[in-house]
């Protein structure tokens, strides 16, 4: 689930705030690592939306964990980085 807010002052720069969280199950089958695969994360991700022309916008997000409660041995990253177009007429 994720939800956030955004601070429309500006049109042409937009700062957002995320809250994102992940719930994984426990992995099923034959050959699955039950011990190592179930989890909460709660991720808080500051980000930034800038209008390039009339319909096109670059954003980026940093996403940090502020919470993680991981069972067995799982790989966790300290931070992802993401970012993007959009264009829309």
């Amino acid at each position: 689930m994720s939800f956030g807010l955004r601070y429309e002052s500006n049109p042409w720069v937009v700062p957002q705030l995320q809250v994102n969280l992940l719930r994984k199950s426990r992995d099923q089958g034959a050959l699955a690592d039950i011990e190592s695969t179930a989890g909460n994360v709660a991720y808080l991700s500051p980000g930034v939306t800038g209008r390039v022309t009339s319909h096109l916008h670059v954003f980026g997000f940093v996403q940090v964990p502020v919470y993680s409660n991981l069972y067995g041995y799982q790989l966790f990253p300290r931070y992802t980085v993401s970012g993007g177009l959009s264009y829309a007429l």
